[in-house]
């Protein structure tokens, strides 16, 4: 049976807020083996590699107790999904993916314009999938719960004119994913952070969805940002829209960080005082860019939907796996 939610409350804005705010970051240590393939070195066998999670709050998915101590492994990151299962599952295979050994970690949207979104949340359940929140992820939550926030609402005869949030739309995918969504799919989402900082092999890595603000620290980030922006006006103000102008986020990145020293100075702008203990983010949403490898930042959106590339970043060993994709959405504009 489906959990009773409290009521949403109508909002009456153009960007859409997050009904149920994720936990902002968790945080993993990690402890990797370096080298072209880490797991089948045989001097490993009697090295003590362990990781552990560690959260601010507890992490829904993995504990320390579902982690194999003693084993090397990889960080492996991947793009966008959004519904492509047989797609998601082939690069798996590609990848030679080892559940016991090897830390997956999803950029978000697993759901949304694809085929089989329910299939995807069901598989990052099995693997125990690290992820985070993306905006479709979030738009499917939101439709989830007001479709629980009250007895009165029936599924089947739905009006607009009492909808929440003005990005809901009656004909969209996303409210026929949220209908037939089990409990169990749904706790998988809503319990996702919009940031994951990995700690280990000396470096910290960010997972989040969309990008970072660099002039915050990660701890005043906003979830209902870093899932949706694009670009980072010349005021520093982010924004979701191309349209809306500035530069991509991770380019102001990339030049801010070049503008901290090992101290934490900045020559000209203003980063936040964290900024440069982070090594690598690692970000999907933006499928228009497509893979997009930087210095810094790494955007893994590779347009699998829209019959492009599904793509996963392999760490340490720094190596990009990709399969190709049959599409099944059309193309959007570069919005």
């Amino acid at each position: 049976m489906a959990p009773k939610l409290e009521a949403i409350p109508t909002i009456d804005h153009k960007t859409a807020t997050l009904a149920l705010s994720p936990l902002l970051i968790s945080e993993v240590s990690f402890q990797l083996v370096p080298g072209n393939d880490a797991r089948i070195q045989d001097s490993l066998e009697s090295s003590s590699l362990v990781r552990i999670l560690k959260a601010s709050e507890p992490f829904p998915h993995i504990s320390a107790n579902d982690l194999s101590p003693n084993q090397p492994g990889r960080l492996i990151f991947i793009g966008d999904i959004h519904g492509c299962l047989d797609e998601f599952e082939e690069l798996l295979t590609k990848l030679n993916y080892l559940k016991d050994t090897d830390i997956l970690v999803l950029l978000g949207d697993l759901v949304g314009k694809g085929p089989k979104p329910h299939g995807v949340v069901r598989k990052a359940i099995e693997l125990k999938a690290l992820c985070v929140r993306g905006n479709h992820d979030d738009l499917v939550i939101r439709w989830y719960n007001y479709l629980h926030s009250s007895s009165q609402i029936d599924p089947n005869s739905l009006n607009e004119a009492d909808f929440p949030f003005k990005d809901f739309r009656l004909k969209g995918q996303h409210v026929e994913i949220a209908k037939i969504m089990s409990q169990q799919e749904y706790e998988y989402l809503v319990n996702l952070p919009a940031i994951i900082r990995l700690k280990g092999n000396n470096e910290t890595l960010i997972a989040v969805h969309a990008g970072l603000d660099p002039q915050k620290l990660l701890s005043e980030q906003e979830s209902s940002v870093v899932i949706r922006m694009r670009n980072i006006k010349k005021s520093g103000k982010p924004v979701e829209k191309k349209k809306d102008g500035g530069k991509s986020w991770s380019s102001v990145w990339e030049l801010t960080k070049d503008s901290v020293d090992k101290d934490g100075n900045a020559s000209n702008l203003k980063p936040s005082s964290d900024l440069a203990q982070i090594s690598k983010i690692f970000y999907g949403h933006d499928a228009f860019r497509g893979l997009n490898l930087k210095k810094y930042t790494k955007g893994l959106d590779s347009g699998c939907v829209y019959g492009r590339k599904l793509t996963a970043y392999v760490y340490p060993q720094n190596e990009i796996v990709q399969v190709d994709c049959k599409g099944y959405a059309p193309v959007q504009p570069n919005k």
